[in-house]
């Protein structure tokens, strides 16, 4: 099988920059937003996000019929790309807009918005990761795709999470009001993700393997999506991926929605000390992604998985009890996050990608769009939950954003969210990954019996059991 050309691994893997600008943005920063700009009460704030969701376990599983479906001389993924690129960025700002409404009215705007922002998120990332599995079948080549990506997506970091913080504060020691700076970060960060949508979609243009297997676009009767799904969750290893997806993004959101809490409350510090902890966080990323990719290729993509998103979870458990009150104490648990963070990121979407292999030997066609499909919404929802929870930690132990210096429970909720709780959800993460029971040499056997159930040759099933 032809190898793929660097030109389009590194253009595939800049759209996952968009990803992680937006996505990385809207869980960082939104409770901190609605809650401190936007004036809106912490429980209520978490529950925006949990709403928004909800409206996403609709939309989810349709766009990703919708993209399966799709039949286009351009592909069956690129389209929604080019198609979606303004309105994510246009939603995007809108969403970090301090509207000048009260009440009920800026509640119910909020809840739009973020509705709006999740369907146009959706409608670009189900077909983006679905694409990286059309690009190749390669077992091996999938890490090396999603390795440049996951690389992108830390970079995408700097202008998602690192620069927000300093660039909202240079903003307004220019005079300008809080609300507004805010909304002209929301702006270049928004234009730059468009920008970087669009380097993919060109790109990756007539590479599409899919476009010349007709097997892959089937004939048969379209089928109830609701059945397409609940084929999905039957699959045996889908279970333990999903674990592992909720698991991860419920501590790694949870870390991320409460680090500014954590900088300006418990450390008592700056935007400056954010801004620079996270620059540093992301630079570490990037270094660890090449170790975590030379782990994979040596002990396989489960098994690397589960040693560093497990193995950071219990070093990061332990700093409840050292608890981190100086930076360098910060930089070091956001280090060791980086670990796990680089291991999900680059890991999880190729395990992901191998799933749709099982399901075409289960069910004799490929339906990428709803198997990603189905890992983003329990993911997504997963994420929506811990936003809430956050919220409901910080009502119940007493934040008050008015306050310059908060009380002892309150800071004590905020620790908790920052340290224990996510770095559980870590371990509990790695455990599914040890579980997860598809292996290289399982994937192999799995794609030789398909090549021969294919060409009606005989094939044995043995040792595929859990797979299958």
């Amino acid at each position: 099988m032809k190898k793929l050309s660097w030109k389009v691994i590194l253009g595939y893997g800049t759209a996952s920059a968009s990803d992680a600008i937006t996505y990385n943005f809207v869980f960082m920063f939104l409770l901190f937003f609605l809650t401190d700009i936007a004036g809106i009460s912490p429980a209520l704030a978490g529950s925006i996000s949990l709403i928004a969701v909800i409206w996403d376990a609709v939309s989810t599983p349709i766009l990703g019929q919708i993209s399966d479906n799709t039949r286009s001389k351009y592909g069956r993924r690129r389209p929604y790309l080019i198609a979606v690129a303004v309105p994510l960025a246009a939603a995007f700002v809108l969403l970090f807009t301090n509207v000048p409404l009260d009440g009920n009215a800026k509640n119910v705007y909020y809840v739009i918005m973020a509705m709006v922002f999740w369907t146009s998120y959706t409608t670009f990332y189900i077909p983006y990761t679905a694409l990286g599995a059309e690009l190749t079948l390669d077992y091996d080549e999938r890490t090396k795709l999603r390795a440049p990506a996951t690389i992108f997506n830390l970079l995408g970091n700097i202008v998602g999470m690192s620069a927000p913080s300093l660039v909202v504060a240079m903003f307004i020691g220019q005079g300008m009001a809080p609300g507004r700076a805010w909304q002209s970060m929301a702006m270049i960060a928004g234009g730059i993700a468009m920008i970087c949508i669009l380097i993919t979609w060109r790109t990756t243009r007539g590479h599409e393997i899919m476009n010349v297997r007709e097997e892959a676009i089937t004939e048969k009767k379209k089928e109830n999506g609701f059945k397409t799904y609940l084929k999905i969750l039957k699959l045996k290893p889908y279970k333990f991926l999903l674990g592992m997806f909720m698991a991860f993004m419920f501590g790694y959101s949870m870390i991320n929605a409460d680090i500014a809490y954590f900088v300006y409350h418990k450390m008592q510090s700056t935007e400056e000390t954010l801004a620079l902890v996270m620059f540093l966080y992301i630079l570490i990323g990037i270094v660890a992604v090449p170790l975590v990719s030379a782990i994979s290729m040596k002990i396989g993509k489960k098994a690397a998985a589960a040693l560093c998103i497990a193995g950071s979870g219990a070093v990061m458990f332990c700093f409840k009890f050292i608890s981190i009150e100086s930076f360098g104490m910060l930089l070091l648990y956001m280090a060791i996050f980086s670990i796990a963070n680089g291991a999900y990121w680059t890991l999880i979407p190729a395990i992901n990608m191998d799933m749709c292999e099982v399901y075409e030997y289960k069910y004799g066609e490929r339906r990428e769009g709803a198997v990603f499909a189905a890992g983003i919404f329990f993911a997504k929802f997963s994420a929506a939950i811990s936003s809430q929870v956050l919220g409901i930690i910080l009502s119940v132990s007493g934040y008050d954003p008015t306050l310059p210096q908060q009380s002892a429970s309150a800071v004590a909720g905020i620790e908790n969210a920052f340290t224990i709780i996510p770095s559980s959800f870590l371990i509990l993460s790695g455990v599914m990954a040890i579980a997860f029971p598809l292996t290289k040499a399982k994937f192999d056997q799995l794609k030789a019996v398909m090549e021969a159930k294919k060409k009606g040759e005989d094939y044995q099933e043995e040792g595929l059991e859990r797979v299958i």
